[in-house]
């Protein structure tokens, strides 16, 4: 939903936010092949999981070095911004995020803490959107779709910074 609302917008707020839930797809995956390993083999796998959220917090940064180049170059101006299907597919992606903050709350290790932290960081780019489109809608194209923009891109280097962090300080459970 939100790349058709990317085309239709034409926000690049709203495929930053896309690309972010992107990579937090890959690292699901990820988590999912770790679990099912970890079951078959019977033995808990710290190492995969730590790998795959050192990964997974790599990922953002040249992301959002991409989304900041590219949105920094906006400041010139574009054409217009269709603020409705920015509001639209941020309301889409906010209401789906919620929905996984909401199952991937209870956290058990790395992988899982890796996999709700995105979730909130999603959630977090998501509003930064939704709140974005109404001043779109207003007339203030470039310069919100910029900063907002700019927000998604800060919250991916956080929450990134943040993962790699843990996992390279060998944190691979929380109680």
């Amino acid at each position: 939903m939100e790349f058709v609302g990317w085309i239709k917008s034409d926000s690049f707020a709203v495929i930053s936010d896309s690309m972010h839930v992107a990579v937090d797809f890959v690292f699901f995956l990820t988590g999912v092949r770790v679990a099912t390993l970890e079951l078959k083999t019977g033995t808990e796998m710290p190492d995969a999981r730590r790998v795959g959220a050192y990964v997974h917090g790599v990922m953002f940064l040249p992301l959002a070095m991409f989304v900041a180049i590219a949105a920094s170059k906006r400041f010139a101006g574009q054409d217009r911004i269709d603020g409705t299907w920015m509001f639209f597919s941020a309301l889409f992606g906010l209401l789906g995020n919620i929905w996984q903050v909401r199952i991937s709350r209870r956290v058990h290790n790395i992988t899982e803490k890796g996999a709700h932290l995105h979730n909130l960081t999603d959630c977090l780019a998501s509003a930064v959107v939704l709140v974005a489109a109404p001043l779109v809608m207003l007339g203030a194209w470039a310069q919100v779709d910029v900063w907002a923009s700019l927000g998604v891109a800060l919250v991916m280097v956080v929450s990134g910074a943040l993962l790699i962090y843990e996992a390279r300080n060998g944190h691979t459970h929380h109680h």
